[in-house]
């Protein structure tokens, strides 16, 4: 598990970079029963609270 702060004014470039390596990294480590294959790939982003917004990838 990782957990990640952000400050409301760098969430939009946050997201578009959470968005591409999420991508590339189930591209690169495709999940299912595959040897060296990922689980699972979640990432949860909270609602904004006094002025931050939370990340937290499992």
């Amino acid at each position: 598990m990782f957990a990640i702060t952000i400050g409301l004014d760098k969430v939009v470039a946050v997201d578009v970079g959470l968005i591409e390596w999420g991508t590339w990294i189930k591209e690169t480590y495709s999940t299912g029963d595959e040897e060296n294959g990922l689980d699972s790939l979640t990432i949860t982003k909270s609602n904004p609270n006094s002025g931050h917004v939370y990340y937290v990838i499992l």
